[in-house]
């Protein structure tokens, strides 16, 4: 699937990331349950890492670049796995960014505990990043993340961002995500979790990062929306609520602003979709992948949709079992995204 020199240097992390030590690094207590989940798993501590060194080497491989010559954003970083990864593989310049400042503080802990800090770090989003950028001169960019793709509220802001950044320089962005709409089986449990956060409160707990709520989003929107309402129209709050599933709160003051001039709703465009109204961060969101890639191409971008592999398995019979479905993965790709665990999405532009 990969490089080898890559996979060995992936491999190579994982297992200094497996005996990193946690006590005196002072991190949240999300950060240090998600490391020492990974520590307890070495199956999902590979894979992970493996991910990592196929989104690197799928991102090198569209922009035709080396490391030494090309400055890589990690972004979305959680804790910092890419960036890491991208320090070890001798990039020219890492920047790490995440919107969460604590989980920032904690990847810049992890990133100086294991020796390989990155460059920068920056909390917020590409646009922060481009901002600590616009002095810097670099021939190549390219940004790449896990898992975060799902969640941007406005995809039109993250494409102006790339944008941004694409210019006067040779750009390519990997997006990979295991939200994958394509498959159905993924996209079955992806909306028994949305029917989840959509209706059910939760206990707070230390797996819940700084951007998460502990209440239902409809019952989020429903205060939102209370007390927009005259007395006259409450009746229409159950409706508005459902309607405005997948709706940060300023564009929720607006819909319930319009209903109440023009009497007018608009459905949900997908039936379980769904996103924290007070930050606008979508829950496992299923992307509609052919619609985005149509629209990245109408705003002049090379798009490719790739499929992911699934990580190693320790037993025998699920070892062979994983073999088998990468190597039809590979064999069918691009056309294997329905069996796929992960999707990757690639934009690139060269320099303008």
């Amino acid at each position: 699937m990969e490089n080898t020199a890559f996979q060995t240097a992936a491999l190579d992390m994982a297992a200094q990331y497996g005996r990193l030590p946690l006590e005196d690094l002072g991190l949240s207590d999300y950060a240090h349950r998600y490391v020492s989940d990974y520590r307890s798993n070495p199956d999902a501590l590979a894979a992970n890492w493996l991910r990592s060194a196929h989104i690197i080497a799928t991102a090198l491989r569209h922009a035709g670049a080396e490391p030494s010559s090309t400055c890589l954003i990690d972004c979305g970083g959680g804790q910092g796995l890419l960036s890491l990864l991208a320090v070890r593989l001798g990039f020219e310049q890492v920047v790490y960014s995440d919107l969460g400042s604590q989980m920032t503080r904690d990847a810049q802990a992890i990133g100086e505990k294991m020796g390989m800090p990155a460059s920068r770090y920056v909390a917020g989003d590409l646009s922060e990043v481009a901002r600590a950028l616009q002095d810097e001169r670099f021939s190549n960019f390219i940004v790449v993340s896990s898992n975060v793709i799902e969640h941007v509220y406005d995809l039109n802001d993250l494409w102006d961002a790339c944008t941004g950044l694409a210019a006067g320089r040779n750009f390519t962005a990997v997006w990979c995500s295991d939200a994958n709409s394509a498959n159905p089986f993924i996209s079955r449990r992806r909306r028994r979790t949305h029917n989840f956060f959509e209706h059910c409160d939760r206990t707070a707990s230390n797996r819940d990062s700084e951007l998460d709520s502990t209440f239902s989003f409809s019952s989020l929107r429903q205060r939102i929306i209370e007390p927009l309402l005259s007395e006259a129209s409450r009746h229409q709050l159950d409706r508005l609520t459902a309607a405005t599933r997948g709706l940060h709160k300023a564009d929720i003051q607006t819909t319930v602003s319009q209903f109440l001039q023009n009497g007018h709703i608009v459905e949900p465009e997908h039936p379980t979709n769904t996103c924290n109204p007070e930050t606008g961060n979508w829950c496992e969101r299923l992307i509609d992948l052919t619609g985005t890639r149509n629209q990245l191409q109408d705003r002049g971008w090379q798009v490719h949709l790739e499929p992911g592999f699934y990580g190693p398995r320790s037993g025998l019979a699920q070892k062979m079992a994983v073999r088998l479905l990468n190597a039809a993965i590979a064999l069918a790709s691009p056309h294997s995204l329905v069996m796929a665990p992960v999707y990757l999405l690639v934009m690139s532009r060269p320099r303008q």
